[in-house]
């Protein structure tokens, strides 16, 4: 079970950070959330071609010919020259306070899977971040990778539908929490998966009055795009 969950209830993840103030992935989002009161940040990976572990949403970068390019088709150093250092490695995150958490999610690289979780459980061993991370992914190949080679750190499943029987949700993909949608979650839902023993947080918050309902129903955490509706925790 992810520790977090269990120490701060509701817990406070903070969407690519404060990204409505800075670039969304970025350091300066993630202190600015961290210092706003946010828990933990939450970040989205990709993989380089030479196996750098990259903090960016989309898959693809703008050419200097304005097309697009892969970001697995590209070593670290071209993505460098292309974003103008724009750009952070997962590395690049020890530079965060120790006691901010940490939500990594990965994104589904296909044929590249397995080598993006290898690099991923590479550099997570290195950085000695075991106690501070809790992975997520739409992606049951992925949550499993993690699973035989990071078994003992906690791991989320995102989903963006209605949530099947606990039963049938178990038999899909065996993790610790589900990050649901809020448009897609039910009062009953949350109940049900936290009775089997599942830690629930909620995303796609349309505003600070939805957050606060969740979290009026127990909800285990939330993510959130704007760290300012935290001020609405306290009334």
């Amino acid at each position: 079970m992810f520790w977090g969950y269990q120490q701060m209830k509701p817990f406070i993840w903070a969407h690519r950070g404060y990204a409505v103030r800075y670039p969304e992935n970025s350091l300066q989002a993630f202190l600015d959330a961290f210092e706003a009161g946010a828990h933990g940040i939450e970040c989205d990976l990709q993989i380089a071609r030479d196996g750098t572990i990259v903090l960016a949403h989309d898959a693809e970068l703008p050419g200097v010919d304005g097309q697009p390019l892969r970001i697995k088709d590209l070593d670290w150093l071209d993505i460098q020259a292309l974003t103008q250092g724009t750009i952070n490695r997962l590395e690049d995150l020890a530079q965060l306070p120790k006691a901010l958490y940490i939500n990594l999610e990965l994104k589904e690289q296909g044929a590249l899977d397995a080598f993006f979780v290898d690099c991923l459980v590479h550099i997570i061993r290195h950085a000695h971040w075991q106690n501070r991370i809790l992975f997520s992914s739409f992606s049951g190949t992925l949550l499993t990778l993690l699973e035989e080679r990071l078994p003992d750190i906690s791991r989320a499943a995102l989903w963006a539908s209605w949530l099947p029987d606990v039963e049938e949700f178990a038999s899909l993909v065996h993790v610790d929490a589900v990050h649901v949608a809020a448009p897609f979650l039910s009062v009953q839902s949350l109940k049900r998966y936290q009775q089997a023993g599942y830690q629930v947080a909620a995303w796609s918050l349309k505003d600070a009055r939805t957050m606060t309902q969740w979290i009026h129903e127990g909800i285990d955490g939330v993510i959130i795009d704007n760290p300012l509706w935290m001020a609405e925790i306290a009334r």
